[in-house]
């Protein structure tokens, strides 16, 4: 049989190894030799073009993974493919459908068959079946209509470990993206807003597999290796174990420099060894994601989730100052009996970990989710059509959660974005809160009218510092943070100052400190410090993005 495998990715950054395991699956499970063609492209981008290409080798099978991200783009193709190959078969799977297989039928007609649960084996047995009898009855995990009805299976969990996506050219198509890679499946936890604890206990795969496949992809074309485990240090020992083998082979020169990995890890399962381990790697070899989701006690409880402790409040904290570890934090609002002013003081409290980013994001009703699932005990209204954020709580009105809006607008793109920390940090030394600072951020940035330059955000932010340092403090603290993150040797207008010393400076600073060959340099006067500052642009932090700047007195 021939079969295409579309992934339509959110950005081309990313790249999902779900079709690579899919034919995967097929290699180790079915009995028949299919010709299996993955395609890829990027959703409201290029969704059209992938599809042509997936469909230029006449398959049998059209076989969509489906996600919150790409579900419209795949609802907009599937009547094209039933247009152009009436004929063949269309397959979906994934988690956006897999726990609507009712809904998506009747929503895309033209779909034949989907996939709940797990698909690696499932996907083989389905290819199998079509071969061998033209039907899905008896696959496992695969729905199909009955008449005017539907067959809705038991979502399929497999047992020990799957095949890897690597055994069928994952590693070979990253082309410098993003490589995403599984040590596990399922969670120790089960968040009312999550599918992960439906996917059943804790299974970790094979050892020296995982060890494998980490050395495959720390060589292929990419400088981030990151892991989707749910819980990835649900096993301390054997996290632990995995990344001693890390940093063991860093030192080595199996694992390249410039290849990072990331971790989505529970703060409250690090004991002593392990932050030691973290805190102690070499530095921008690893970065770790440790969700909060809330820092409000009985919303914590509401999702079945345990509050958190000042042991995880205080590992995020170590991890951070280390210096060696990117460390990524997140709040969810829209969740149940968080009202404005706990989120506020939640996120007040958040912010001052000093975590390198912190992530605030809305709550998506996913389908198969408790929290979706059962409306009674979790009220809210959300939007119909994905990713079904939720617009309103009895807790948080829709006035209530635009303010968060504003905070999350002012969050990104001073904060998260690591070019305002130097700025940010000296006006919060006033007492003011993060939140509201963050907030008032985002709405004056809510003014630039789109397309607008660099300059016009830096005068407007200049502007917006001014209200709480005096205007030459904050010229001075913009203009260290620009040259820390911009290797352009450019000055934005609204920071510039004519001043006949600056030539005088460069010569001086210039015959104290050479320049490295093919080495730039920026240079600015700090009059509020009576000094200069000067970056070279040679070697970037690999845990900040940022480049040294040192002070030198005129």
């Amino acid at each position: 049989m021939k079969v295409s495998v579309i992934s339509l990715n959110a950005k081309y950054v990313h790249l999902a190894p779900a079709p690579y395991a899919l034919g995967a699956g097929a290699l180790a499970f079915a009995t028949h030799p299919h010709e299996i063609c993955v395609t890829d492209g990027v959703a409201g981008k290029d969704e059209e073009a992938a599809l042509d290409r997936a469909l230029s080798v006449s398959p049998d099978l059209v076989a969509f993974c489906t996600y919150i991200w790409n579900v419209s783009s795949v609802k907009r193709l599937l009547p094209r493919v039933r247009t152009l190959l009436p004929r063949a078969k269309i397959l979906l799977g994934g988690p956006e459908v897999s726990y609507a297989v009712e809904k998506t039928f009747r929503e895309m007609p033209e779909c034949d068959y989907i996939l709940s649960g797990e698909g690696e084996e499932p996907f083989a047995r389905l290819l199998d079946a079509l071969e061998e009898k033209g039907n899905a009855i008896g696959v496992a995990g695969c729905a199909y209509r009955i008449g005017d009805g539907v067959f809705v299976p038991t979502p399929f969990i497999a047992e020990g470990t799957p095949p890897s996506p690597i055994d069928f050219g994952y590693d070979k198509a990253l082309h410098g993206r993003i490589a995403y890679m599984e040590s596990s499946r399922g969670c120790p936890f089960s968040c009312a807003f999550c599918l992960s604890g439906r996917c059943g206990s804790v299974r970790f795969f094979d050892l020296d597999r995982v060890k494998r496949d980490i050395l495959s992809l720390a060589n292929a074309q990419t400088e981030t290796v990151k892991f989707v485990d749910r819980t990835f240090n649900a096993d301390r020992a054997r996290a632990k174990e995995i990344w001693r083998f890390i940093i063991e082979k860093r030192a080595s020169g199996e694992i390249p420099s410039g290849v990072c990995f990331h971790f989505e890890i529970a703060g409250e399962l690090l004991d002593e060894e392990g932050l030691s381990l973290l805190e102690n790697a070499p530095r921008g070899l690893f970065q770790v994601e440790i969700g909060l989701q809330s820092l409000h006690a009985p919303t914590l409880t509401a999702i079945s989730r345990k509050p958190v402790s000042e042991h995880l409040l205080h590992a995020v904290r170590r991890l951070a100052e280390s210096g060696n570890i990117h460390v990524h934090t997140d709040l969810i609002a829209g969740l149940p009996k968080e009202d404005l002013a706990t989120f506020r003081a939640g996120f007040d409290r958040a912010f001052s970990l000093g975590a390198h980013m912190l992530q605030l994001g809305f709550l998506k009703l996913l389908y198969g989710a408790p929290m979706q699932e059962e409306a009674e005990r979790f009220p809210c209204t959300y939007e119909s059509v994905p990713p079904y954020t939720v617009t309103s709580t009895p807790w948080l009105s829709e006035t209530d959660l635009a303010d968060i809006a504003l905070c999350e607008e002012g969050c990104e793109r001073l904060y998260n974005s690591g070019k305002y920390k130097k700025t940010l940090t000296e006006t919060l030394m006033s007492g003011a809160s993060p939140y509201l600072l963050l907030r008032d951020a985002g709405k004056a940035l809510a003014t630039l009218v789109k397309p607008y330059t660099l300059d016009d955000e830096i005068a407007l932010l200049l502007s917006f510092f001014g209200k709480y340092l005096s205007g030459e403090r904050a010229r001075d603290l913009l203009l260290l943070d620009f040259i820390a993150v911009n290797p352009s040797c450019y000055t934005p207008k609204a920071l510039r100052r004519e001043d006949s010393a600056l030539a005088r400076v460069k010569r001086t600073l210039n015959e104290r400190y050479p320049v490295k060959n093919g080495v730039r340099r920026a240079y600015a006067i700090l009059y509020t410090e009576g000094c200069v500052a000067f970056a070279d642009y040679d070697e970037k932090d690999p845990v900040t993005g940022c480049y040294e700047v040192k002070k030198v007195g005129m």
